[in-house]
């Protein structure tokens, strides 16, 4: 999915990405002298990578003295997880809490994510999984056998809004996400963004859909631009066209709308 809001754009690829902060940049040449494929233009004081030429091989940012080039993300094995995991299993036990995989999103790498879950439980973990369910129901039931509750994003009920916000159906998603809710505890989670899923009509046909599948829990998500100044790291533009912030009171009514149907709902601001 691509969507157009979204706070974590480095989690989009499969490769590791780089973040280029201007700022920190003393114009050594460090950075170019490094590129195997000479990716690295400099102009006004200012770096750009060529992402035609670039492999991400990361040589750039591990010779930049000031880290201007910042590699993120990383290549870890299932065990290196669960070993960091383990540090806090007394906080887990303490607060009923474990462990939730989040993004991007876990599904991009199911294989990957079953393993992790699967070892999660092997070392008696609670798991969670975070989730747009833009997968196939083959690899979603697969990866929900080792999970404990489903963290399942509805962004709008419209199949074309939901292509134009996102640039996928939400037919497949849907689909999973009846599937899902009558197989494990499951929390909706529902992201407000003003002009685009925020109309009464569309908020009511998401309360609906939440009560006639009795989800245990529905998050709303108001709208924020935490995320904008990650898409200036990578060099690419922000693609929401409206930027408009939602007051106190028009939340409190939407959160209404979902009350209404009798559901229990959190406000996370």
């Amino acid at each position: 999915m691509r969507c157009k809001w979204c706070s974590n754009p480095e989690g989009m690829s499969r490769t590791q990405e780089i973040f280029i902060h201007d700022e920190k940049c003393i114009q050594c040449g460090k950075c170019k002298e490094a590129c195997p494929e000479d990716a690295i233009i400099s102009l006004e004081g200012t770096k750009r990578i060529d992402f035609e030429k670039c492999t991400h091989c990361m040589e750039c940012a591990r010779a930049c003295p000031t880290n201007t080039l910042e590699s993120v993300g990383e290549y870890v094995s299932i065990n290196e997880i669960v070993e960091e995991v383990k540090k806090d299993a007394l906080f887990y036990d303490n607060s009923g809490g474990g462990v939730t995989l989040s993004g991007g999103e876990p599904l991009l790498q199911w294989n990957f994510t079953t393993g992790l879950l699967k070892s999660c439980k092997e070392q008696g973990l609670h798991t969670a999984l975070d989730t747009t369910g833009f997968a196939s129901w083959e690899i979603m039931r697969e990866v929900l056998k080792h999970v404990d509750l489903v963290l399942y994003d509805v962004k709008h009920m419209d199949e074309s809004l939901h292509i134009q916000g996102t640039g996928v159906s939400n037919k497949t998603i849907l689909e999973n996400l009846e599937k899902t809710a009558s197989i494990k505890k499951t929390w909706l989670r529902f992201p407000i963004i003003p002009g685009f899923n925020d109309s009464h009509e569309n908020l009511e046909k998401v309360a609906y859909l939440g009560a006639k599948l009795r989800v245990e829990k529905v998050s709303l998500l108001p709208y924020h631009e935490w995320g904008r100044h990650k898409y200036k790291w990578l060099g690419r533009d922000y693609p929401l066209l409206f930027h408009a912030m939602i007051s106190d009171d028009e939340l409190e009514k939407i959160k209404t709308v979902f009350e209404d149907k009798g559901l229990n709902v959190t406000l996370n601001r």
